[in-house]
């Protein structure tokens, strides 16, 4: 009975594990040394709980992982120092982004405001990965589709070598790999057909509505199923907005 558990357990394990953003930084004071037992709070119409709180460690630094794609203000607050706020944080994708804050000493009700000022490139991963945003997508003047985003991919090749005109079954091989070796994944699940290795799907997926799509083409060796392109369609979530 025992071995049946494990074996449905490893079954209900996505192949390629996608992770959420992540937010990390070190706080200091004014000569550098690092501030521990600091609040640090993120907060963004994009998270349910509208915040996620974590604090500074012994070294000053903090880290806040599983974050939905959006923009965030992250707040640094501790007793006797001045409070320091960092606005336009834009996560997208599984990228780290570093956001550091020096607080200063001060009453409890100053605040020192800074607007992020995020690098291009995220120096946290050696992961090749793309995102596409909802406003991007929404603007190629193509179908809703995933196979028809496929394209703008350096390197792919698809089996339908045609005017996509709706969601098809569509393999995807990259850089001259084989052709089941791309995966199509709804939220980190994998939504591939089994009987063609997970990769070629006729699933209709509304990308025009999703949040984001992220592609990871050839990830570090041993965290990934498939040498592969993995496509993410990322659905819409989270919020207290209200709207028709």
């Amino acid at each position: 009975m025992k071995s049946f558990l494990l074996v449905v357990c490893l079954a209900a394990v996505p192949g390629t594990a996608f992770g959420q953003a992540a937010l990390f930084g070190t706080i200091t004071d004014p000569v550098g040394l690092p501030l521990p037992g600091v609040s640090v709070e993120a907060t963004s119409p994009a998270l349910i709980e509208r915040a996620r709180v974590t604090a500074s460690d012994d070294h000053g630094q903090y880290r806040i992982e599983d974050l939905r794609s959006g923009l965030y203000t992250i707040t640094f607050t501790r007793p006797g120092w001045r409070t320091a706020v960092t606005t336009g944080v834009e996560l997208a994708g599984s990228a780290t982004a570093t956001v550091d804050a020096q607080l200063f000493v001060g009453a409890l009700e100053e605040t020192v405001t800074v607007v992020a000022n995020l690098p291009l490139v995220d120096v946290n991963t050696a992961n090749r990965e793309s995102t596409l945003s909802q406003a991007v997508v929404t603007t190629i003047p193509t179908v809703r589709s995933y196979n028809a985003l496929l394209v703008v991919i350096p390197g792919v090749v698809t089996s339908q070598n045609d005017t996509v005109t709706g969601t098809a079954t569509t393999s995807f091989p990259i850089y001259g790999g084989r052709a089941n070796e791309g995966r199509l994944m709804m939220d980190g699940l994998n939504v591939g057909s089994p009987p063609s290795g997970n990769s070629a799907t006729s699933y209709v997926i509304d990308a025009g509505a999703a949040q984001e799509i992220t592609f990871l083409a050839g990830g570090a060796s041993g965290e990934v199923e498939t040498a592969g392109l993995v496509m993410n369609v990322v659905p819409q979530s989270g919020g207290n907005a209200t709207a028709g």
